[in-house]
């Protein structure tokens, strides 16, 4: 099962949201994320301590109130509780820059749960053992050491990296896909990888792990 989890950060184009969602099930709502969908999209509930939504219908409503998590945290949580296994994100990328970091490093450590996030000009995910790319051929790709990785192979790149490393630190910025079929795999470690154009990393033809 997947779900759709929206958070209250930078609104992306109203018009581009209600294209990705209108015909989506199970969208949910991070408190604030409520606010630019409730005139065009059916939400399933609002999740988190409720402090920035109100006038909200008890039925729409799932309060989360713990103050030792982020409403992100608690709602990836509530969401894994019910059984989804693929999450897709969007207004991830906060209007403060502490909360585009804090939202990252909580998709970093997110167990059990395939996540990707969208947004009108890119997708990214979060690996901690491959993944592999079809059909993009001349995408921009930036892939970003979250902890140090030991690499074990890669393709399709125009710069390759490198599994003679033995620690793998250095990002590698504004790559470029060369081939139709581009796969990565590491051995230790997680990375975040993001490709210039919409991509839906947790279906096929695409893998991500």
């Amino acid at each position: 099962m997947e779900a759709h989890l929206v958070l209250n950060g930078r609104t992306q184009d109203v018009n581009w949201l209600k294209a990705k969602l209108g015909n989506k099930k199970n969208i949910f709502a991070a408190d604030g994320g409520y606010i630019c969908l409730k005139d065009f999209i059916r939400i399933t509930k609002v999740l988190g301590d409720l402090d920035s939504s109100n006038n909200l219908k008890e039925h729409q409503v799932e309060y989360l109130p713990d103050q030792n998590f982020t409403d992100f945290e608690k709602s990836i949580q509530w969401i894994k509780d019910k059984g989804f296994k693929k999450l897709y994100i969007y207004n991830y990328d906060g209007n403060e820059f502490d909360h585009t970091i804090a939202n990252l490093y909580t998709v970093a450590k997110a167990t059990d749960i395939k996540i990707c996030g969208h947004s009108q000009h890119s997708s990214w995910t979060i690996i901690n053992k491959e993944i592999q790319i079809i059909n993009s051929k001349d995408t921009t790709i930036s892939l970003i050491p979250l902890l140090d990785c030991k690499i074990n192979y890669s393709t399709g790149l125009k710069y390759e990296l490198d599994p003679s490393m033995v620690v793998f630190k250095q990002a590698s910025l504004r790559n470029l896909i060369l081939s139709d079929d581009m796969s990565l795999r590491l051995d230790e470690g997680k990375m975040l990888v993001v490709v210039s154009k919409h991509l839906d990393f947790l279906h096929k033809p695409h893998f991500a792990l």
